[in-house]
Parts: C-alpha cells; structure tokens; sequence
C-alpha cells in the first residue's frame, strides 16, 4: 500500500504526477475524502477525537504523489470530507446550503494542499541533492533524512495549515480543528496561552508527526517536535488546572430561564402571546424558589417582537399595542433586576423608518424597571440577519436568500454593569465563536462572559452541541467563566478551565444533560476574584498566528530561493555546454 503514496522519481521527468494510472488517482481520492471524514468524526457529536491525529496523516500522504493542480483538488476533497457533515444542520434551514458553503469553505485547505506540494521539497532536500535529479533523491531519501529536516518539515506544515485556517475563520468561524478537542480538558488549556489555534497547531503537529513516520525511512526522528510540543502543552495544562488561584471576594446570583420554544422569526400575535406567557411564568416560578437571587436572565429573542425600550407603543397601531404594552409591562413588573435578550429598535431611530433599524440586543432593567444598560449584537450572521452586499445583488437573488431581515448592528463591546463591583461581557448567540469579542469584553472590565443563545433554527441536528463546543474556548482564552442562558439547551456555566458546571437539567432524550431541551430554570452562583486572570492571550491577542505568518513566509521564501538558485545553476551548466 505504500507505493500508492510515496513519490517516485523518473529519469527525465521532473513531474511524474501523470504517470499515476486511474486506479491511483481514484484510490487517492478515496484516501483524501477518508482523512475529512476522520476530522468530522472527531467532531460533535461523534466526538472520536483521537481520530482526528489521523485525517492529517492521510491528507499528507496523499500529497506525496500530486503536482499542485492535483494538490489542491484533494486538499479540497479533503476538506469536503469534514465540512459537508459539519455544516449539514443548515439543512434545516435550507438542503442546498450546507453543500455551498462547504465547496466555498474547502477552497482555503486546497490553497494549503497547493502551497504544500508547490514548497515542501525545498525543504526536505539540501541544494546538493535538490539539485542532483531523481537518482540521487532516491537515495537521500533511503538512507533517512537528518531528524532537524523532519522536524522543521512538521512544524512549517502545521504553521501553514493553522494558518490557513486562521484566514477561513474570517469567513466561516465553525468547527476548528481545535474543537474536536473541546472535552479534552487538559489539552485546551494552551488556548488561555496562544487561544484556540494553538491547540490546531498542537493536533497538526502530533499528526504530521505520524506522517513522517509512515512516510521517510527512521520517520520515527519527525515526530520529536510532535511529542515536545504535545508534552508542553500537557504539562501547561496541568500547571493551569492545578494552579492557587486568588480568592473569591464577588458573588452573583443569577437565574436563569430557558423556555424551549420553537423558531418564531415572522411571529403572529398568538406565538408572541405564548412565548411571554411562557417566560413570564417560568420566571414567577423561579423567583418564587429563589428569592434571593439578583438577577432573572432569558436568551436571546426570548420574546419575537422589538420591546421598543426607547420610544412609546402607543405609536404603534391598536392591533399590537396590546402585545407590546404586555411584554414591557411583564419585564418591568418583575422588581427584580432583569437582563432579557430582546429585538429592539436602534436608539434614535426614526419611528415612521423602521426599516433596517432592529437590533438583536441584551437589555438590562433595574429593580424598579429602569433600562440601565443595552448591548447590541456587532457580530450579526450573515443571510441569517444582513445580507452581504445587497445592494449589489439582483432582486430574484434577493427574494431567493432574504430570511427577511436586515439588523442594525451594535458597535461597542462595553460590558454592562450589572451591580456596583460586577461587569458582564455580552455575547448573543454566533458572537461567542468569535475571540476577538470575548477578548474586548475582558481588556474593557468585564468580570466574566454571559452568552444569551436561541438554537430553535436547529430543533433536530447537531448544532447545538457544536455551538456550545465552540463558544466552550472563549472562557479558556479570556480567564473568565462563561454563563450561557439558552432557549432549547446549553443553559450552564463554564469555568475558566474549560469545565461545564451548574448545568440546567430537563427532562429529555440526550443522553448529556447540558444537551437537553426542554423548560425551566436554574439558580447558578459565580464566585469571583476582586481582579479577573489576564491571560496571556488577552494581553497579547493573536500573536501565535503571527508567529505562524513567520513561517510560511519562511516556507515561501526559502521555496522561491532554492528555485531561482536552482535555475541559475541550470543556466550555468547551458553556457558551460
């Protein structure tokens, strides 16, 4: 089975990619395909995610016998393998979506299949035998390239591929390599150190590590930087889990109401009416078993009408006045401090215009029902709640994407202040995949995360764990818990560490009970230091992925420099003729 990846060298031919017969090409395919598959297993909600050092291995393997046209079809296929299954709960909203947004989204690992093929040879060869032709390549490789040129060839790969990444999070921030790791406790604590794509690197690394291996004679050397950098990372990690923390000197009482109802995006006044009723009663229920909370929380869009917290309803027309009245009348009546994830109008905005003015916001209410705070969603889903470009766009195109609303975005990730010595950094829903939000939460004083979340979109599939697994990294990046309040699961507190605690348990069928959706409340206590943790890469940001760009641009650049070298000696040997 080797022969079917090792490359082999022909007298004359300086790419012998196409002498591989079609039973190669389609058995490498197959292989490329594979190793994606492997990557989603190790997934939610498979979550086999020791597979997942493998899906590198093949995808490594299967370069070995590609020019960079077929390099970047099977880094392509390769990521269709995993993307296809990871995005298949957009079915839901649509069947044709999940096949689009993946052929897109692979496109950026056939860029790293691409560049790989194109560079890695300057890498393994020294000038000497780069230079020489097959023969001689042939026996460099048999005789077992020097350990450092193994090792140096693992950490390039994995700075690429982490890099690569990097860029399609800037357009398609799900499901990570580091997420397959999302349980493994003591490996993501590296993520308070680099963030969550150290822990890529860390899993890319060990994986390319076993390519060597299978790869080039006493491959077994290629692994030490795999093994090092797997055993530092462990040891950080058990450092951070075991570590004297400062004492708790601030305590919050917090109930939590998650109301189970189904996705209400275009609501008749029925389905507003018993989306309050619920909510209102869940939260009498709650404050009546715990009166000594301080503060009611409900997700996001708990209620699926603007509360309109800056102008007066009687605007409006008699037919909803009612509902509204209801629904700011419920909050405020309450006297008890309330934050509710709510549509809202834009402050200012004006009343007889209300296209495009709506927000997806967190609305804080003191004791005695004053507004005291808002936050409003910066980081909308894109065809979920804007379109990209619609102005651009035909009306047909349009008409065929619109979900039917365009959201006013916020533009300020202050953290509200929710008493005198505590300071909640928002994060509604798809914001807490992103670092960069949690990260400008806790530079501005936010003492820990709350995320307000509504999954209703995906009643039957697997996202709702992969968002929780997802937004799980930001409370070990930032240093500071996480409270999440959920309308269908995923109501629970997650530690610095990483540790799903306080969990809202429900009747249901998942198996897990932080996964079940169902109706209720849960009183949950977050004790604090005077000071949050300021980890490393909240101080620093992204620096890693820096270090990264220093890597491929080494790979790049010592590639073109053993290539123009090459040439001129060429050119040399022609005069000499």
């Amino acid at each position: 089975m080797s022969s079917f990846f090792k490359k082999t060298y022909s007298a004359g031919a300086a790419d012998d990619s196409g002498l591989i017969s079609w039973r190669h090409r389609l058995f490498l395919d197959v292989v490329a395909v594979l190793g994606g598959l492997l990557y989603a297993s190790a997934l939610p909600t498979l979550n086999f995610s020791f597979l997942v050092l493998l899906s590198p291995v093949l995808l490594l393997l299967v370069l070995e016998r590609d020019n960079w046209l077929r390099g970047f079809f099977h880094g392509w296929l390769w990521a269709m393998g995993w993307t296809l299954p990871s995005y298949s709960f957009l079915r839901e909203i649509e069947p044709g979506v999940p096949f689009a947004i993946s052929a897109v989204a692979s496109l950026f690992y056939g860029v790293f299949a691409m560049v790989w093929v194109l560079f890695k040879d300057e890498v393994i060869y020294p000038f000497a035998v780069y230079r020489s032709g097959s023969p001689e390549k042939e026996s460099y490789l048999n005789k077992g390239i020097p350990w450092w040129r193994q090792n140096l060839l693992v950490i390039l790969a994995a700075a690429l591929f982490t890099m690569i990444e990097w860029s399609k999070s800037r357009l398609f921030p799900w499901n990570e390599l580091s997420t397959t790791q999302y349980r493994n406790t003591l490996l993501i604590q590296i993520a308070a150190l680099t963030g969550s794509y150290g822990i890529s690197f860390a899993v890319f690394t060990l994986g390319a590590g076993i390519y060597t291996l299978w790869r080039f004679r006493r491959g077994y050397r290629g692994l030490v930087a795999g093994v090092v950098i797997a055993l530092l990372v462990c040891g950080y990690g058990f450092n951070r889990l075991n570590r004297k923390l400062p004492p708790n000197t601030k305590q919050l009482k917090m109930i939590l109401v998650q109301g189970d109802l189904s996705q209400r995006r275009h609501p008749t006044p029925g389905a507003t009416e018993e989306a309050l009723l619920i909510y209102s009663r869940l939260t009498a229920q709650a404050l009546a078993t715990y009166p000594q909370a301080d503060i009611v929380v409900w997700p996001e869009c708990a209620v699926p009408i603007p509360f309109c917290s800056d102008i007066d309803v009687r605007l409006y027309s008699a037919r909803r006045f009612d509902v509204w009245f209801d629904y700011q009348y419920a909050v405020r009546s309450f006297s008890t401090p309330m934050l509710i994830g709510a549509l809202d109008y834009a402050p200012g905005f004006d009343v007889k215009k209300p296209i495009n003015q709506v927000t997806n916001s967190a609305l804080y209410f003191t004791r005695d029902g004053f507004l005291a705070g808002r936050y409003d969603k910066c980081h909308r889903v894109p065809y979920g709640e804007y379109i990209p470009f619609r102005k651009f766009m035909p009306e047909s195109v349009v008409r065929m994407i619109d979900m039917g609303r365009d959201l006013h975005p916020g533009n300020s990730h202050e953290p509200l202040r929710l008493t005198p010595d505590l300071n909640a950094g928002m994060m509604i829903c798809f914001e807490s995949v992103f670092s960069y939000i949690a990260r400008a939460s806790v530079r501005a004083g936010a003492d820990f995360l709350l995320v307000l979340s509504n999954d209703a979109w995906y009643p039957t599939s697997c996202e709702p764990e992969q968002h929780l697994a997802n937004a799980l990294m930001r409370a070990v990046e930032s240093g500071v818990p996480m409270v999440r309040c959920g309308n269908n699961g995923g109501t629970l507190v997650v530690t610095p560490t990483g540790k799903i605690t306080q969990v809202l348990v429900v009747d249901g069928k998942e198996k897990r009970p932080e996964l079940r959706r169902g109706r209720g409340f849960e009183l949950v206590t977050l004790e604090l230091p005077e000071t949050p943790e300021e980890t490393i890469f909240v101080r620093y940001g992204e620096y890693f992925i820096a270090l990264c760009a220093l890597a491929v641009v080494f790979l790049i650049g010592n590639g073109v420099a053993v290539r123009r070298k090459y040439s001129e000696y060429i050119y040399r040997k022609i005069e000499k003729k």
